[in-house]
């Protein structure tokens, strides 16, 4: 039972995050509201995909260099696992992405470090590390890291 006086709520952080959760779950009880719901939560998931660079959950290591076109690496991932002594071989990148150690974007066209895709997909197909981010460590110089947005 509730007693005592009803505090108006302010235009604080929390009370934002607390009337999106209400509207969500408002609009949750209609049918219409539903397919709102789902367009919106998509569009965000999307978005965060967007902002969040891959790396943001990932930690890799190169462990060592095998030859002039394969490295061998360590992956952990929060979400999907931890991948150790995968060897990654020297390639041409077929689309656009973010270098998974530096956190740098790359073009198509780039060189950059991939395992085989012909083994099979795993968690970390989507991972890629720039060949000037490996140069760089080599030499060791640092490795540059995006600012997060």
């Amino acid at each position: 039972m509730l007693v005592g006086k009803c505090e108006v709520m302010n235009d604080s952080l929390n009370d934002k995050r607390w009337r999106e959760v209400v509207r969500l779950l408002a609009a949750s009880s209609s049918a219409r509201g539903n397919a709102d719901v789902h367009s919106q939560c998509t569009s965000s998931i999307q978005h965060r995909r967007l902002q969040a660079p891959i790396r943001d959950s990932t930690r890799v290591e190169v462990q060592e260099r095998i030859s002039s076109t394969s490295i061998v690496i360590s992956l952990a991932d929060a979400t999907s696992g931890r991948y150790s002594d995968e060897i990654w071989h020297l390639r041409m990148a077929r689309r656009k992405g973010v270098c998974s150690l530096s956190g740098e974007p790359f073009l198509s066209g780039a060189a950059i470090y991939r395992r085989n895709m012909r083994l099979g997909k795993l968690a970390t197909a989507e991972h890629a590390i720039l060949a000037t981010t490996i140069a760089r460590l080599e030499v060791a110089q640092p490795v540059l890291t995006a600012p997060d947005g």
